[in-house]
């Protein structure tokens, strides 16, 4: 999930490299069959979306955390027993939307999973992120913010990065939007990129995608 991030480059034109490979840090993985169904079971379907929306399910690719030198948590001491993945994009809108489920053996650890990077440094780790995926040439950070987001499961918190990227002679800019959201033994993740002029619409579909995947949970 953490590498979506990247896909805002994508919608800009410009390539990104691979997701890196676990590490020490990052969670253990014990695949549960039980857990594995629950966590296929919240993915979004193209039904959920309607027409105008292509993609579906997908294989997951990284268990990684934003980090940086500022914020390194280490999850080293988490196991997750289920993960699914679902990338959809809007080709009349622009706008690419990945869905994220984790599952943890208990509340605990799928709470000090959100906890370890909703911290003060969490928009720096993003930044020195995405500067490594493209070297900062054609790319300018703008003012990251905490959006305003319904409460909804256990644990919610939202966030906006948006970036401005060289396009011909013009410049684009990018809103990337995290919803994160935790309900018992599952962590939810949203990252909805799309260029700034939908802007105003972004608020509400977020809220009704992640209240959708909140009512699916039962793990």
């Amino acid at each position: 999930m953490w590498r979506s991030l990247a896909l805002g480059l994508v919608l800009a034109g410009l390539a990104v490299p691979a997701a890196s490979a676990r590490d020490p840090w990052d969670p253990v993985t014990k695949i549960r069959a039980a857990d594995q169904s629950a966590a296929v079971a919240v993915l979004l379907t193209q039904a959920d979306l309607g027409a105008g929306w292509s993609g579906g399910a997908r294989k997951p690719t990284s268990f990684k955390a934003p980090t940086c030198p500022a914020q390194r948590p280490n999850d080293g001491d988490l196991t997750v027993t289920g993960h699914a993945e679902s990338l959809f994009s809007n080709g009349n809108g622009g706008i690419q939307l990945d869905a994220d489920v984790e599952t943890f053996p208990s509340a605990k650890q799928a709470k000090a999973r959100f906890v370890r990077f909703v911290q003060p440094k969490l928009f720096a780790c993003l930044r020195y992120d995405l500067a490594k995926s493209v070297g900062g040439t054609g790319v300018t950070f703008l003012k990251p913010s905490r959006l305003s987001f319904p409460k909804l499961g256990d644990r919610t918190a939202a966030f906006r990065l948006p970036i401005a990227v060289k396009s011909g002679r013009g410049t684009v800019t990018v809103d990337s939007d995290y919803v994160f959201v935790g309900k018992g033994r599952t962590q939810l993740y949203l990252n909805v990129i799309a260029p700034s002029i939908q802007e105003g619409q972004l608020p509400a579909f977020e809220a009704r995608v992640a209240r959708l995947l909140v009512g699916r949970v039962r793990a």
